[in-house]
C-alpha cells in the first residue's frame, strides 16, 4: 500500500512543483490558511484541498478505473531508487490526466500540513 501510494505520488510530482512554481512567481511570498504564516517556496508544502485529498483522488480514480489498489503495477526498485514508479504506461497517464484534472491544490505551512488533524482542516 505505501509502495503504491508512493508511486502515484510520483507520478504527479511534477504538478505539485509546476503549481508551486505558478503559485510563487506571481508573488513572492504567499499565506498559509490555516495558520496565516508567511510562505516562500523554500517554507512551504503544498497541500491537496478537502474534500479532494489525495486518498480521496485515489479512491475516486480507482473506481473511475474498475481496480483495486493492488492492481496498479509498480516497478521492481532498482540501486539507488528511493521511490516506487507507476509500471504500467496506460495507469500512469490515467493517473496524471485524472490528477489534473481534480485536484485542488494550495499552499499551506509545513506546521498546518504535518502537525495539524487532517480532518480539522479547511
Amino acid at each position: 500500500r505505501r509502495d503504491i501510494l508512493g508511486a502515484l505520488r510520483g507520478a504527479v510530482s511534477d504538478q505539485i512543483i509546476e503549481f508551486k512554481r505558478k503559485q510563487f512567481s506571481l508573488v513572492g511570498t504567499a499565506k498559509c490558511p490555516i495558520t496565516g504564516a508567511v510562505l516562500t517556496p523554500h517554507n512551504c508544502h503544498v497541500d491537496h484541498k478537502q474534500p479532494n485529498t489525495f486518498l480521496s483522488l485515489v479512491t475516486r480514480w480507482i473506481a473511475a478505473e474498475a481496480i483495486q489498489l493492488g492492481d496498479i503495477r509498480i516497478s521492481d526498485s532498482v540501486d539507488n531508487q528511493f521511490v516506487s514508479v507507476m509500471a504500467d504506461p496506460a495507469q500512469n497517464d490515467s493517473w496524471r490526466l485524472f490528477h489534473r484534472r481534480n485536484a485542488v491544490l494550495r499552499i499551506i505551512s509545513p506546521k498546518a500540513n504535518l502537525s495539524m488533524s487532517k480532518g480539522a482542516r479547511p
